[in-house]
């Protein structure tokens, strides 16, 4: 179980959606943030479902419907209640060797939504902390990272947006040396500069090997598999 967190804006879901290579699992628009955490797993054939663990059974329902069921500018369908968390199985390749968590974003990791990201964190394999290029981490990342850092034995970070910020080298030995300094727990974790946004042109473009390449999205998939 690779579980993945950031705060608001990191760039989160779209790396999640760069990993499994599917483009809009889970939601990214800026209007559809997440509100619940999603589980991805893999099956032979897409399926959804959504689960309270311990009050009800889980309720099956159609893809399409996922944002209805994890948005925070959506409701459930009628008479149902929103989930603890979502499941989503699909015929995905890197999902037959891990489950990969995608943790609410929404309010940032100082929130309620940060619990939600610490409970999940809680049986996680590998903690793949999201942090984007434009600046060093925040003092709540520090935090956050501080407490839950400790508790899981694998903890992998991603500098995301590196082909919009040219200084993300500087940023990246800005944030080693504040690991060093204040979340030691974590220092010596790996770190994999990353674009989510170069993955999705790859999809359609005759250079996609290349584009690829630069992302750097096969470098963590493969790093991820081997840690798990």
């Amino acid at each position: 179980s690779v579980v993945v967190v950031g705060e608001t804006k990191r760039g989160k879901s779209s790396l999640v959606n760069a990993l499994l290579a599917e483009h809009g699992l889970p939601p990214v628009d800026a209007d559809v943030a997440t509100a619940t955490y999603l589980v991805f797993g893999h099956a032979e054939h897409w399926r959804a479902r959504a689960c309270y663990p311990g009050l009800l059974p889980p309720v099956e329902f159609p893809l399409a419907e996922l944002p209805n069921w994890v948005s925070a500018t959506h409701e459930p369908p009628a008479g149902q209640l929103p989930p603890r968390y979502v499941e989503v199985d699909g015929p995905v390749p890197i999902l037959r060797r891990l489950s990969i968590v995608d943790t609410p974003g929404v309010g940032g990791l100082t929130s309620m939504h940060g619990e939600l990201a610490r409970q999940a964190a809680a049986n996680a394999t590998a903690l793949l902390c999201t942090v984007d290029a434009s600046g060093p981490l925040t003092a709540g990342e520090l935090a956050f990272l501080r407490e839950v850092g400790e508790q899981v034995e694998t903890v992998v970070f991603a500098l995301t947006k590196t082909d919009g910020f040219r200084g993300w080298r500087q940023v990246l030995a800005d944030d080693r040396a504040l690991l060093a300094a204040q979340a030691a727990g974590s220092g010596n974790a790996p770190w994999f500069p990353c674009s989510a946004r170069l993955a999705d042109l790859a999809a359609s473009n005759p250079n996609a090997a290349v584009l690829r390449e630069q992302s750097g999205i096969g470098e963590l998939q493969a790093a991820l598999q081997e840690l798990v």
